[in-house]
């Protein structure tokens, strides 16, 4: 859909704005650099202007030879109000698993391994917060259909809260403890909000190690060590606060403009 309006756009001479809507995956693995490449984000571009988060993805994109004077840093107006509250003392009341679903359109995720592999990180996350005497929340994801979690947990659902809808800020604001699978926009809003996160690593994307876990701003761990980490997390206060400290560099590095988004868009909109 995306190259058809370009390509209706190109032929009416209408201005093609790019606008970054999460967390990239920026590394610079071939298969990635593909994918870009396809898209027409980068090599062959099609678009006027590149409107990314902050310093972040600037750098990355001009490293991918985008020309500087089609990347505008603009912030990010989905996060302003957040962003805005973000100093407020929030509580710690569970630990909160947003799920990723298997994706239908990628055939390596829906082989048979990697589905009961998700299943058995699922039900060991259950285990390992119902042995820690913790409550946990699991929020699905908006594109989350055909996994039945409750039956993948079994018994252990009797300590679940399972939440299908909803915008998951407000469960991010009240969490002791974020959990997520592999690379998601989620790990962001936890920085966000100030929380400690963790992404288990499930699924290979076949896009490479996203730079972003070479910041240790969150941790990436296999799901051997979950207890471990949690425990470290929630009994060792300095290892949690230089956990957050990275949070909120890395959260400074990749969205410029912090709770002034909507209003660079604008006049970025107004001057063109």
């Amino acid at each position: 859909n995306e190259q058809i309006f370009i390509n209706l756009a190109k032929k009416f001479k209408i201005k093609i704005f790019v606008l970054t809507h999460g967390l990239g995956l920026e590394n610079f693995n071939s298969d990635y650099l593909d994918m870009l490449k396809f898209n027409r984000v980068i090599d062959n571009v099609r678009f006027d202007k590149l409107l990314v988060w902050g310093k972040t993805q600037e750098l990355f994109y001009q490293q991918c030879d985008v020309p500087e004077s089609k990347i505008e840093i603009v912030g990010s107006s989905i996060y302003d109000e957040y962003l805005t509250k973000k100093s407020l003392l929030l509580s710690d009341e569970y630990i909160l698993l947003a799920t990723q679903p298997l994706r239908k359109h990628t055939a390596k995720q829906l082989n048979v391994d990697n589905r009961k592999k998700y299943s058995d990180v699922i039900k060991k996350i259950g285990k390992i917060v119902s042995n820690s005497n913790k409550k946990l929340v699991v929020k699905l994801h908006p594109l989350d259909e055909e996994v039945d979690y409750a039956q993948i947990l079994g018994e252990l659902k009797e300590n679940v809260v399972i939440v299908k809808q909803g915008n998951i800020f407000p469960l991010i604001k009240k969490c002791e403890l974020f959990i997520t699978l592999d690379v998601s926009t989620t790990l962001l809003e936890a920085q966000i909000c100030n929380k400690p996160a963790i992404s288990i690593r499930v699924k290979d994307h076949g896009h490479g190690i996203p730079d972003i876990f070479k910041k240790q701003s969150f941790l990436s761990i296999e799901i051997d060590s979950l207890d471990s980490t949690m425990k470290k997390i929630l009994f060792d206060a300095s290892f949690k606060d230089e956990l957050l400290k990275k949070g909120q560099l890395f959260l400074d590095e990749y969205i410029s403009f912090q709770s002034q988004g909507s209003k660079k868009l604008v006049n970025f909109l107004e001057s063109m």
